[in-house]
């Protein structure tokens, strides 16, 4: 009994882990490129999410503070612009991307117009984790940490 329970925690550790090592998988991918010609990297931890958070929070604007609320749980944003990079460089990235999305569950896909948008994290319970937003040929945008999906309504509801 007490194997199979150790057995059982061990799985469930790796799995937990390969879903948690993805963002950190995906900044380590974009300090790889970062400085190649067409990649413009954007890197921001808790600290100056925190000042952005304090700066809205003066102006007092309802959606600011709504949107503040929905992203407390945010530790670390990186924004990826490949737009202008080489057909090879870009072709290079999205190989590389694409090992990573493999071990991510795709929240959402909407294509529109020649874009295509796919938003990948994991869901748990009501809230959101992790996530990843990729516009194929363009950008990507990776949150790590968690966004309560009712703050998020509130957010919704507020800039309506």
């Amino acid at each position: 009994m007490k194997k199979t329970l150790i057995i059982i925690s061990l799985v469930i550790c790796t799995v937990c882990s390969a879903c948690a090592v993805s963002p950190a998988r995906v900044s380590a991918l974009a300090r790889e490129y970062n400085g190649k010609e067409g990649f413009e990297v954007v890197s921001m931890g808790r600290f100056l999410i925190s000042a952005i958070g304090v700066a809205a929070r003066a102006e007092a604007d309802p959606e600011d503070v709504a949107a503040l609320k929905a992203f407390k749980g945010i530790k670390h944003l990186t924004i990826v612009d490949f737009e202008d990079a080489s057909a090879a460089d870009k072709s290079s990235f999205q190989t590389k991307l694409g090992d990573i999305f493999d071990k991510m569950d795709l929240i959402l896909e909407a294509k529109e117009d020649g874009d295509d948008v796919k938003i990948f994290g994991k869901a748990d319970g009501e809230k959101l984790r992790d996530i990843i937003i990729y516009c194929k040929d363009e950008a990507l945008i990776c949150v790590n940490g968690s966004i309560d999906m009712d703050k998020i309504g509130a957010l919704i509801d507020a800039v309506e």
